[in-house]
C-alpha cells in the first residue's frame, strides 16, 4: 500500500515525499514519543506546526496542483523554517 504525505499517486519517482515513523515508550517516569522522517532537512522544529506545513505543501484537492500562495503563506508566518 502506498502512503503519501504531500504528493499523490502517479507522481514521478524523482519527486521526494517524506516518510516517517513514530515510536512511543511507556516508562515509569512517563511516556516518551520519538518521531522521525527521511528528509535530510526539515522545515519545522515544533511538532504543532507540522499539520500546517503539510496543508501548505499538499496540492489542491480539486485541481491536483500545488498552490504557491499557500507555501509562501506558511513560510512567511514561520520564517525560522527558511534557514536551517
Amino acid at each position: 500500500m502506498d502512503k503519501f504525505v504531500i504528493l499523490e499517486r502517479g507522481i514521478p519517482e524523482t519527486l521526494r515525499d517524506p516518510s516517517g515513523f513514530a515510536v512511543k515508550f511507556y516508562t515509569r517516569e512517563g511516556n516518551f514519543d520519538l518521531v522521525g522522517n527521511n528528509f535530510p532537512v526539515f522545515f519545522v522544529r515544533d511538532g504543532v506546526k507540522f499539520p500546517d506545513m503539510v496543508h501548505a505543501l499538499k496540492p489542491n484537492s480539486k485541481s491536483h496542483i500545488q498552490e504557491n500562495w499557500r507555501i509562501l503563506d506558511f513560510f512567511s508566518h514561520h520564517p525560522e523554517s527558511l534557514h536551517h
